[in-house]
């Protein structure tokens, strides 16, 4: 074996071994999901108020529903994330995890802009569900993310742009 493709693998196999502890070591120190859901769901309500949306598009599943109708896809989201800023205030964070799914019941505040207008948005009963779906951390390792794939609120209090 020459110097160098001897060098090449003790690097390759110090990449293995790193990536290996990495992934044991989280492995070990892994929070719970309902600890996981809420440091998610705190980051994907920051992001949106800043108007950045790539952290709220990272939690939703594809197949999200509101009130059982499928939700606008997710550049008209990156949009309205975009030009309004939305702030989401939820009274409980808590989430009951059952076993992929997860579901968090909590009055909702939704306030943004539109047309130079603010729109304060109180809504009584929200129901948001969780449920563990496969993503890829980098690039190639399998991993289980939580993402909102329903919510329920009341028909009479969903918000419009017309408001």
């Amino acid at each position: 074996m020459t110097p160098r493709v001897r060098n090449f693998a003790v690097l390759l196999s110090a990449a293995v071994l790193l990536l290996g502890l990495k992934f044991a070591i989280n492995s070990f120190n892994r929070p719970t999901d309902e600890v996981l859901i809420q440091q998610a769901l705190a980051a994907s309500i920051e992001a949106s108020r800043k108007g950045e949306p790539g952290g709220v598009i990272d939690m939703l599943s594809q197949q999200l529903k509101v009130n059982q109708q499928l939700a606008p896809d997710t550049s008209e989201i990156k949009r309205f994330i975009k030009a309004s800023h939305p702030e989401v205030t939820l009274s409980n964070t808590r989430a009951l995890v059952t076993g992929n799914e997860a579901r968090i019941v909590s009055p909702v505040n939704l306030k943004f802009s539109f047309l130079g207008q603010t729109v304060n948005q109180p809504i009584d009963s929200v129901t948001l569900v969780f449920q563990k779906e496969e993503a890829r951390e980098f690039l190639f390792l399998p991993v289980s993310k939580w993402r909102l794939i329903e919510v329920r609120m009341p028909e009479n209090q969903v918000p419009t742009h017309e408001e």
